[in-house]
């Protein structure tokens, strides 16, 4: 069922009082899947969770660390998810090591769904 609040302006993300709105889910950054992040959609759907940022896998070699920082602390992310089979080792290798250097953990789906699912 989609709900609709009246008292919120669909043109921001604040409520008629200032104050910023989240959704209340956990915050993911994701990296790896296709243009329309076939996997990512589906953890939307099927647990409380929701992602900032994703980035394809056509994109994943063209990431540096500054970009990778931003998405996860411009989203307030509170993990990072990959679409494993779309990613190669190298790549797996080098985006968890910023993650982790940042103190963020990549959780698998399989532990999304156990901590998160409907």
């Amino acid at each position: 069922d989609l709900k609709l609040d009246s008292n919120l302006d669909s043109n921001s993300n604040r409520d008629p009082d200032g104050e910023v709105r989240t959704s209340g889910y956990p915050v993911a950054v994701g990296f790896g899947g296709g243009h329309y992040a076939h996997r990512q959609t589906k953890l939307i759907f099927e647990t409380e969770i929701t992602f900032g940022h994703n980035f394809p896998k056509y994109q994943l070699d063209n990431l540096d660390d500054g970009l990778i920082r931003d998405a996860l602390l411009k989203s307030s992310a509170d993990f990072a998810y990959f679409d494993r089979k779309s990613m190669n080792a190298a790549q797996r290798n080098r985006i968890s090591a910023v993650i982790e250097d940042l103190g963020y953990e990549v959780l698998r789906e399989r532990t999304i769904r156990e901590r998160y699912g409907q």
